[in-house]
């Protein structure tokens, strides 16, 4: 990403607390989305992004890593989780990893051992529920003033495409939809929610499935947030393009 990019983007999100949540998701639970946490700045509490971590490593879209990366050579950047009481400082200098759209950060701090544990990414022995997959983030409702605050709200989907398919349809979607995709060789999803990513605070917000025990795993992070119920917007593919995590369409 070019540097007035990477700079214009920073300035969107240092100067925003204009962030809104899920359309239309309800509260829950962050005991029943592990590892969810989202990327604070410390002057004003601002959300950059929403991400998940597991053993150790926070994962985040490439566009949130983009902007993580340049503000941290200026200012650490604080990982908040749980009920909005709990947070670990990201220090200044710190690097990460760009890989298929996602940016993968080491952070070595131990989150505080309560519900809040790390999350489970999918892998290919897992079978998953289907009907079962939430978008989880935390948003806003209000248009202005958003500080993070530990609420977070979820919306069930009901739709995904495969990976390959969401190839196909990709350039028939709006601006908002396909979001700003940096690595366009990233493997996507094209999913839809009865419910809406719907603004900069929802940008990686997690899709969470439940695995035959019914436990929740990681599946992929928001890339949109067009808030449009029921319409379509894409997520960072988790499954290393899975052919069977597609459903509610038709084949």
């Amino acid at each position: 990403m070019a540097a007035a990019g990477i700079a214009s983007l920073v300035l969107l999100l240092s100067a925003s607390a204009i962030v809104l949540s899920i359309k239309d998701g309800q509260i829950v639970s962050q005991c029943d989305y592990p590892g969810i946490v989202a990327v604070v700045i410390p002057d004003n509490g601002a959300i950059i992004c929403n991400g998940v971590r597991s053993k150790g490593i926070l994962y985040v879209p490439e566009l949130c890593g983009a902007a993580i990366g340049d503000i941290l050579t200026k200012f650490p950047l604080v990982l908040v989780y749980g009920d909005g009481t709990k947070n670990l400082t990201i220090p200044v200098n710190s690097t990460g990893t760009f890989a298929d759209g996602i940016f993968q950060m080491p952070i070595t701090e131990p989150m505080d051992p309560d519900c809040n544990s790390e999350a489970t990414l999918f892998d290919s022995s897992m079978d998953i529920s289907n009907n079962s997959c939430e978008l989880a983030g935390y948003g806003a409702e209000q248009l202005a003033g958003k500080i993070y605050d530990g609420t977070l709200k979820a919306a069930p989907l009901t739709k995904s495409t495969s990976v390959q398919c969401c190839k196909v349809i990709f350039n028939s979607l709006t601006k908002s939809q396909q979001g700003v995709i940096l690595n366009k060789q990233a493997p996507l999803n094209c999913v839809a929610s009865s419910g809406a990513g719907c603004g900069l605070g929802d940008l990686g917000a997690p899709v969470y499935c439940r695995n035959s025990a019914g436990e929740p795993v990681v599946v992929g992070l928001a890339a949109s947030f067009p808030c449009e119920n029921e319409g379509t917007f894409v997520i960072y593919d988790l499954t290393k393009s899975d052919s069977g995590f597609k459903f509610g369409i038709s084949a």
